[in-house]
């Protein structure tokens, strides 16, 4: 599960594939970045407002923060990163 919880160590890093027609939540418990490994990706959220973030940028993501990834457009999945 994508879903950062408070008892994950803040080094972890954790990853998903969020295919086309789906949506991913991210509610770190503590700050740190989300980084678009693939594609580009619609991110929202209580961090964000509304951002597109492609292959190799990455957005900062304060603790707490409320976010849900979604692809760009239709097509291959979107890999992205939180660490």
């Amino acid at each position: 599960m994508f879903i950062d919880s408070a008892s994950a160590s803040p080094r972890a890093r954790q990853g998903a594939v969020v295919a086309p027609g789906t949506a991913r939540s991210l509610r770190p418990a503590c700050a740190g970045r989300l980084t678009v490994l693939g594609g580009q990706a619609w991110i929202t959220g209580t961090a964000a407002g509304d951002v597109f973030v492609g292959p190799g940028e990455w957005l900062a993501v304060p603790a707490g923060a409320h976010l849900v990834i979604e692809p760009a457009s239709r097509g291959a999945p979107r890999a992205v990163r939180f660490v």
